[in-house]
Order: C-alpha cells, then sequence, then structure tokens
C-alpha cells in the first residue's frame, strides 16, 4: 500500500474518533456551543441539527394546563357571548364585553383553537365573539374619521375610534391573523391601528417613548408596524426608532436635557438598558405613588418589551436580514437579570413590581430591592423567551428555568378573571413551540 494512503487513512480515523467524542460531549451536555461574542452583543448561534441536542424531560404540569385551558376557556367565551348579545341589544355598553378582550381574547382563542385542532369549530367561534367587540364592523367612511361612532354595536371599539386608541389597549394579533387569512376587515383594522394608535402617528414626538415609562406602549407599536408591513404596509421609518428605544445602548454623545422632540434615545439609553442598569427612576407624575422618584421595574413589562423584538429577529431572519444580535444579547441578559434579582422560589413566579430609591452607582440599587413573593399570575408573559433562547443556543439552562416558571404558572395562576386567563394563553403556546425546536417531531 502506498504509505501515503496509509498515512492520509490514519489520520481519518483520529479525526473522526475526536469529533465522536465531541459529539458525545455536546450530547451528554446539551450545549453543544458558545455564544460568539461581538463588540456589543452576543451573537445568536445558529442551531444545532436536532439529533446532536440530548432529549428534554417532559413539561411539568402539560396536562393541567391543557385542562384549564379548555374549562376556563369555555367559561370565558360563554361568559362573553351573553356579553356580547346584552350589547348588541342595547341592555349594556360595550365595557363589559370590550374589558374580558384585554390581552387580545381573539388570538387567545385562535392560539387554542390552533392547539386543539379545533374539530367542531368551538374556538373559531369563541374568537369571532371577541372580534365583534374589539375590531368590530368597518366604518364606512374610513378613511375619514369625522363623525365616528365610538364604541356602539357593531363598530366596536377599535373600528368605532377609527383606529385612536390608548397605547395599553393595542392588541394586533388576532386581527392579523385573521388578516392573514385574508379577512380584509381586519387587514384594514391593523392598518388604523398601526398609524393611528397612541403614539403612532408620525406627529407625535418621538421622544414621547424613550422612556421606560411607556415601555408597554412602544412595544405594543413595534408589534402592530410589524403585523401590518407583514401585510403589505408600508415600512414605518417610525418602528426603526421604537425599535432604538427599546434595543439602543446608552449613547457615547448624551443629548441635551431636556432632549429635543425628535430625540429618539435619552441619556440612559434604551428601555432595557434603563431596567438593566438600574438609571429608570419612575417619574413625579405616576400611577404607583409609593415608586415616585424611586427605581421602578414589572418583569412582566419586559417580557411584552422581549416579545416586540423577538418578533423582530423572526421577521429579519425569515426574510434572508442578518438578525440585530443586540436582540439575542439583551434578551439573555434580561433573563439572566430577573433571575437573579426577581425570582421567588417558593412561588416559583417573577414577582409583580418593585422599586427602591436610588443609590450612588445606579446597579447597586438591585441588591436593595425588597423581598417580594412572586406573582405566577403572570409567568406566561416572561417565560416564553426562555424558550427562544434554548431555540437559539441550545442552553438547557434556559428550559429548567423554563419549566420551573411554567409549572408555578399552571399551579398558581388566577384564571377565572378573562384578562389573567388571557394573559396565560397569550404567548405561552410559543414557549411549547420553541421548547420542541431542538427535539424529535412530536416532542413537546
Amino acid at each position: 500500500m502506498n504509505k501515503y494512503v496509509g498515512y492520509a487513512r490514519d489520520v481519518a480515523v483520529v479525526a473522526a474518533a475526536i469529533l465522536g467524542v465531541i459529539v458525545v460531549l455536546n450530547v451528554l451536555t446539551g450545549h453543544p456551543r458558545v455564544a460568539v461574542q461581538t463588540g456589543c452583543c452576543e451573537a445568536s448561534p445558529t442551531p444545532s441539527p436536532s439529533p446532536t441536542i440530548a432529549p428534554l424531560p417532559p413539561v411539568p404540569n402539560l396536562a393541567g394546563f391543557e385542562q384549564h385551558m379548555k374549562d376556563k376557556g369555555k367559561v370565558h367565551c360563554e361568559a362573553q357571548r351573553k356579553a356580547v348579545a346584552d350589547w348588541a341589544a342595547g341592555t349594556t355598553s360595550i365595557d363589559p364585553p370590550l374589558a374580558a378582550t384585554f390581552y387580545d381574547q381573539e388570538n387567545v382563542f385562535q392560539n387554542i383553537a390552533e392547539y386543539t385542532g379545533d374539530s367542531d369549530g368551538y374556538w373559531k367561534g369563541c374568537a369571532d365573539l371577541a372580534e365583534q367587540v374589539y375590531r368590530g364592523k368597518r366604518w364606512p367612511n374610513y378613511p375619514s374619521t369625522s363623525g365616528l361612532p365610538g364604541s356602539k354595536y357593531p363598530y366596536g371599539y377599535l373600528f368605532g375610534n377609527g383606529g385612536g386608541i390608548p397605547g395599553y389597549w393595542i392588541m394586533p394579533e388576532g386581527v392579523y391573523q385573521d388578516g392573514k387569512a385574508g379577512d380584509v376587515d381586519s387587514k384594514d383594522a391593523l392598518f388604523q391601528l398601526s398609524e393611528r394608535a397612541a403614539y403612532a402617528p408620525d406627529l407625535t414626538a418621538i421622544v414621547n417613548t424613550a422612556s421606560a415609562t411607556l415601555s408597554r406602549e412602544t412595544a405594543y407599536n413595534v408589534r402592530t408596524m410589524l403585523r401590518a408591513e407583514m401585510l403589505g404596509h408600508a415600512h414605518r421609518t417610525r418602528m426603526d426608532q421604537m425599535i432604538e428605544q427599546i434595543l439602543a445602548p446608552v449613547p457615547a454623545t448624551p443629548p441635551p436635557s431636556p432632549p429635543p422632540t425628535t430625540t429618539v434615545v435619552t441619556a440612559k439609553g434604551g428601555h432595557f438598558r434603563q431596567w438593566l442598569d438600574g438609571t429608570y427612576i419612575a417619574p413625579p407624575n405616576f400611577q404607583v405613588t409609593g415608586c415616585i422618584n424611586q427605581f421602578y421595574i414589572q418583569p412582566f413589562m419586559t417580557g411584552l418589551s422581549m416579545r416586540a423584538v423577538i418578533a423582530i429577529f423572526e421577521w429579519q431572519k425569515a426574510n434572508g436580514t442578518t438578525p440585530d444580535p443586540r436582540i439575542y444579547s439583551t434578551v439573555k441578559e434580561m433573563q439572566e437579570w430577573l433571575r437573579k434579582y426577581a425570582w421567588d422560589p417558593a412561588k416559583k413566579a417573577w414577582w409583580y413590581e418593585n422599586c427602591a430609591p436610588p443609590t450612588t452607582v445606579p446597579s447597586d440599587v438591585f441588591n436593595t430591592l425588597p423581598v417580594k413573593a412572586g406573582a405566577p399570575d403572570l409567568n406566561m408573559l416572561i417565560l416564553p423567551a426562555l424558550g427562544w433562547l434554548y431555540s437559539q443556543d441550545g442552553d438547557r439552562q434556559w428550559i429548567e428555568w423554563g419549566d420551573e416558571a411554567f409549572d408555578g404558572g399552571v399551579k398558581g395562576a388566577y384564571l377565572d378573571g378573562a384578562k389573567q386567563f388571557n394573559q396565560n394563553y397569550y404567548w405561552s403556546f410559543d414557549y411549547l413551540k420553541w421548547r420542541a425546536s431542538r427535539q424529535p417531531a412530536g416532542s413537546r
């Protein structure tokens, strides 16, 4: 045998043996790679093929999650059926059925329909009830806003107000899913929402949403403008500005104080930096009076912001654009902060809110936050991002944390209120999807 052939064969055998050891270590540890460090952030790793990932344990309390979904879901659907009938008959205002749609009841029932298969169309019917209230019937004079009927039957909340609704009422996913399926009225409703809801119009000073005080409203606007663009709406520069308001680092050159109305990011950076650096201070007119002029944070609000930027990441990836690397690194940093400072292991839940007086070194305030009990009602607004992190880097730590929170949420959440039920089935299905993304087909 030619000696060089023999050498090549020997080298190939050694290389194969080394590769086999690496694969075995990856399988045993469940940590197939370490994220690559860049100048500002950790790049999101490319997911490995699922065969290299060790199987995950079953989702804890999945049966309870599904049973509550069906039992409580039917209770809230039937309550909404009666409330809509009363509104249509003129025996009540829109307020009772509208309150039940908070946190996108239409999309919650759409999610349940998809998850269960909805063979008899029951959950689709429940989603339609929510749509009658939140979206309503198209205002004939659209796009004119003159003579709007307000939230009257059958025009509903969104169409009845020409899309000009408060920021905390921006709920885009239900109308987006309907519009995606071909419903022209829902597409128009989404476009109105993306153009006219609070803080969406270009005439509104962009500096208004630079503070984390309006993180929820900013996150909702970003998702709404994104969903509208996905259905053909022109790209909004304002969406780009709001993404910066969520993600931006502390600027090297701070803007003047007070900042001009055109300032996108203040001297404290974006919303996540304000939370993570301990520099967000509740303003004098803050609704939680006991926390005025103090560092203040609500974990579930960070979850709403995480959902918005993850949606941007997934859209960028789907369109062949390199996703913004800040998204992965920021979501990772936020989840690590929440686990360290806001987690209650006894309740398997993050607390609802907390505040403390500012310290000389801003981040030192984290160690002065009072000990608080967890609020499991809100777990499902935070934990899906843990599943998303796992889908990106394969680190089983995210699933360990996520499964704990899932179990705590199923066991401890109050689901008798429509709002709380919606919060629990608003984003949680994505946790199950991302959790299974590196597992064999059909796994949960």
